[in-house]
């Protein structure tokens, strides 16, 4: 069987995927997958496992789908909710493949509006309220291999041998990572803020000694990141690597550190998938769709009106503050004080 998966999607939300797409070839074994992508998230920066993925097709461009489209023969694609709104999902009925499992919005009108359009062999599987996205994406194979089958809810990222950015940036065990930034610095209702970030690293630094690692998006830096650095210029414990490195090298920094302090990204996503001592910092996110779910990670909650603003597929962004609201304004019901206890724990 030719199986090809829609990952046009983020690098959390890519993360998420392995699961399903392991229990899929363990369940089929012949099978053949292929993963179908257009970001720079490409799947080959989470998975290098050749035994579970065949191929990875990489779509970024129209020449670049015409170039690849009469490949795609498959006998089923695999359509999640978090790739339903890009363009991608249309060309791909023009293809050759056969059949199509998709995600729909629980909201009728919206399904309505997507079964009008008559779109061919495809079954519908609905997203579920307050599923975690580890099994909508396991509900997607349910007709695929029409068996009953147990869900591990581990997620599983490649990661390169060698600690060549480790030396480059002479990072000393232990050392914290902090993400300040999020959503390439489009987003602050998902960020806590530069000054909370900088009292926490003055207690930090003064409680523990420890190197501080600044991770990010090059986006991330003007806003969020900029001002700690420039704050803590003088401080040699302060690294930052923000825009300055590879998904590769960030995946190196976040395994060897010894606590991971982050907003709901992907650096929440691959910290996960190591099993590295995080804390995770939730707002308006849908917590009980995205949370981390490995033993070491802990969550705090910001639980201001907006708690959970974005739950069961609702959209909110900065444009859905009153202007007298500060963006960071939905991160702010957590304080520095129980950051830094919960920190205090982890690193004791």
């Amino acid at each position: 069987m030719k199986i090809l998966v829609n990952a046009a999607t983020g690098l959390g939300n890519m993360v998420m995927k392995t699961p399903m797409l392991y229990r899929l070839k363990e369940l089929i074994p012949s099978s053949e997958i292929d993963i179908i992508t257009e970001n720079k998230y490409g799947a080959r920066h989470i998975i290098k496992d050749d035994a579970v993925i065949n191929k990875e097709y990489i779509a970024d461009s129209k020449e670049a789908f015409e170039a690849i489209k009469t490949d795609l023969n498959h006998d089923i694609c695999l359509i999640a909710f978090d790739t339903e709104g890009a363009a991608l999902t249309t060309k791909l009925y023009n293809t050759r493949i056969k059949s199509f499992v998709r995600h729909y919005h629980p909201d009728e009108n919206n399904f309505k509006r997507l079964k009008r359009k008559r779109f061919r062999n495809t079954s519908w599987i609905s997203t579920k309220a307050d599923y975690h996205e580890i099994d909508l994406n396991y509900d997607l194979i349910k007709p695929v291999v029409n068996t009953a089958f147990t869900r591990s809810y581990k997620t599983m990222v490649s990661l390169e041998p060698g600690k060549k950015i480790i030396d480059y940036y002479d990072l000393k065990s232990p050392y914290i990572v902090i993400q300040a930034g999020v959503a390439n610095g489009t987003e602050n209702t998902r960020c806590w803020g530069p000054d909370n970030f900088i009292l926490l690293i003055k207690d930090l630094l003064n409680r523990f000694g420890h190197q501080v690692v600044l991770v990010g998006d090059k986006n991330d830096y003007p806003i969020n990141v900029e001002p700690i650095a420039d704050f803590f210029r003088t401080d040699e414990r302060i690294v930052n690597t923000c825009g300055h490195t590879s998904i590769e090298e960030l995946k190196q920094i976040l395994n060897f550190s010894a606590l991971v302090v982050c907003h709901d990204s992907g650096v929440m996503h691959l910290a996960n998938a190591f099993n590295i001592p995080m804390i995770a910092l939730f707002g308006p996110s849908d917590y009980l769709r995205v949370r981390p779910l490995s033993p070491n990670a802990s969550c705090l909650f910001s639980k201001t009106e907006y708690f959970q603003a974005k739950r069961n597929f609702k959209a909110f962004n900065e444009s859905n503050l009153p202007k007298k609201c500060s963006a960071y304004y939905p991160m702010s019901g957590i304080s520095v004080k129980e950051l830094i206890e919960k920190c205090s724990l982890k690193l004791q």
